[in-house]
């Protein structure tokens, strides 16, 4: 069992020795390489191997879709009219305000018959005109222009886009 779940760790932290996220395709061509190896099952080298490839094949699979949430780079910068709801207790700042919002509809605000399939949490921030009171659980429609997220690629700075994808 010790065997298992260290092959199982050192699959999953495998992942982190790649300089750029490797094709969903991989762990797709990874997985069917299990049942191949099931006639040699009592070995224990091999059920280790077994191991290191589900756990790598699991964060692969879990960071592509994790990824695929993202905003398409076409409707970046273009205002979108959503309908959604206030996740967080908004952070007040001034006169801004930060919260996530979770998405539930979305459309563009120049056609409206247009739906866009995008959903889920963002991060958002409200630099003019907030509202005085906003709090967690309203729903909202609001016009938004969204962008990816990004951070700074100095090494051993703090990385926003790797901080905003771990939340």
């Amino acid at each position: 069992m010790y065997i298992l779940s260290l092959g199982y760790l050192i699959g999953t932290l495998s992942i982190l020795f790649f300089r750029d996220l490797p094709p969903v395709i991989i762990s797709g061509l990874l997985i069917f390489v299990i049942p191949i190896l099931w006639k040699y099952w009592e070995n224990l080298i091999i059920r280790a191997f077994s191991a290191i490839i589900l756990g790598f094949c699991y964060v692969l699979f879990t960071a592509h879709s994790i990824i695929d949430q993202r905003i398409q780079p076409e409707l970046e910068g273009k205002t979108l009219n959503v309908v959604g709801r206030v996740l967080s207790i908004p952070e007040k700042q001034g006169n801004d305000i930060r919260f996530y919002f979770n998405i539930e509809h979305t459309h563009l605000a120049s056609n409206p018959e247009v739906n866009i399939p995008f959903q889920g949490k963002v991060k958002l921030g409200w630099y003019r005109h907030a509202p005085k009171e906003l709090t967690s659980g309203e729903q909202w429609q609001l016009d938004l222009k969204l962008k990816q997220p990004s951070g700074f690629m100095n090494t051993g700075g703090f990385d926003y886009e790797k901080w905003l994808f771990r939340e």
